[in-house]
């Protein structure tokens, strides 16, 4: 226990240094939400029928402007060495797990600041708010998982930004589309189980799969 929270505690020291990322992720998130209802002309109708897309289709795109950085700082810095060196003594898989977990929560701050402004100015009930951000933070934490494996295997590269983008694309549209439908179900009052089981499925099978395909590929580039 005391391992763990000694890791946790220096993979946060070690990430928080970039908190410029965070900030500006935020900024990125409220830019998004500010020019829709503008592209829009601030027709009500079509702002408050669009207004949960919009919301999802920001968050999925700040989530993958955090993304980019992902690993870079661990390259930069000589980590990876690191953890190929102390494979023997500490498991590569839980650092990741832990890496994932921090950058979850940071973009969490992010989404939970901007989507409070942003229900203000796409002039969205309050009482949507809290199943909002919910099903936000659950998706989010899926497609960091989904996008540290594009960013372990594009690290070496120097147009890794457009690679991950390419490689996700296929898995975030799925996400995506089933976020919107998750979210409209919950706002007119119906039940959810089926989807709820469906998504603690796929968060479990990324969760186990997700580490070790970002460890393999970490191990590979690092021995290079």
């Amino acid at each position: 226990m005391l391992l763990f929270l000694f890791q946790f505690y220096y993979q946060f020291s070690f990430i928080i240094k970039n908190k410029n990322d965070y900030i500006n992720a935020t900024l990125f998130y409220l830019i998004i939400l500010i020019f829709f209802p503008i592209s829009l002309k601030y027709n009500q109708n079509i702002i408050f029928n669009t207004s949960i897309s919009i919301i999802i289709i920001a968050s999925f795109l700040t989530t993958i402007f955090i993304l980019n950085r992902f690993f870079i700082e661990d390259k930069e810095e000589g980590h990876l060495l690191e953890y190929n060196l102390l494979q023997n003594k500490t498991s590569l898989p839980k650092l990741i797990i832990i890496k994932c977990f921090i950058k979850w929560l940071l973009i969490s701050i992010s989404l939970i600041l901007g989507t409070f402004i942003g229900i203000i100015l796409l002039n969205i009930p309050f009482y949507y708010y809290l199943p909002i951000i919910l099903i936000l933070l659950i998706t989010t934490l899926l497609l960091i998982l989904i996008g540290s494996i594009g960013s372990a295997l594009f690290i070496g590269h120097k147009e890794k930004s457009v690679l991950i983008c390419l490689f996700i694309m296929p898995f975030y549209l799925p996400i995506l589309i089933f976020t919107t439908n998750l979210l409209q179900t919950i706002l007119i009052g119906e039940t959810i189980n089926n989807q709820f089981y469906f998504i603690s499925l796929f968060f479990l099978f990324l969760l186990i799969f997700s580490p070790n395909i970002c460890a393999y590929n970490l191990k590979l580039w690092s021995a290079q």
